[in-house]
């Protein structure tokens, strides 16, 4: 298993890697995007699960929990067809820094190195999926039916 781990200034992008269930919990909310509906026992039983996960530490805040994630994406499948990638999101305070893409390149980094084959499938919230799949210049399935 390849072990990431870039420094930006007083960030660090860790992968594999996913955060606590309730730091999971608390990004998605802050972010803007929907919170998960179940309860955090069911939240630290799916995050294992993750096929591939990155998270973005702030090296310079240490809580009682130790490092603060301040930024999260995941892969979630089999790992050879078929992969769903969500839960890319910054922390607001900490936007701007073009880490969203960071994970998103090491998430799709990831794949092409292990998985080749796998169809991604891109699961977010708009607008923000809406801006990933133009940024990464993917079709969105709507435009993917009417392609083929």
């Amino acid at each position: 298993m390849r072990m990431a781990a870039l420094y930006l200034n007083r960030y660090r992008i860790v992968a594999p890697s996913v955060p606590t269930p309730q730091r999971y919990h608390d990004l998605r909310k802050i972010c803007g995007l929907t919170p998960p509906q179940a309860d955090l026992v069911a939240v630290a039983a799916a995050l294992p699960k993750t096929y591939h996960g990155v998270t973005i530490i702030d090296t310079e805040y240490s809580g009682a929990e130790g490092d603060e994630v301040v930024g999260m994406g995941r892969l979630v499948g089999d790992g050879t067809l078929f992969l769903l990638l969500t839960d890319v999101c910054v922390a607001p305070e900490h936007q701007g820094k073009v880490m969203a893409r960071l994970i998103m390149e090491e998430l799709v980094s990831h794949v092409d190195e292990h998985c080749p084959a796998a169809h991604i499938v891109l699961c977010g919230d708009p607008p923000v999926s809406d801006r990933m799949l133009f940024e990464f210049s993917w079709l969105s399935l709507v435009e993917t039916l009417i392609v083929t």
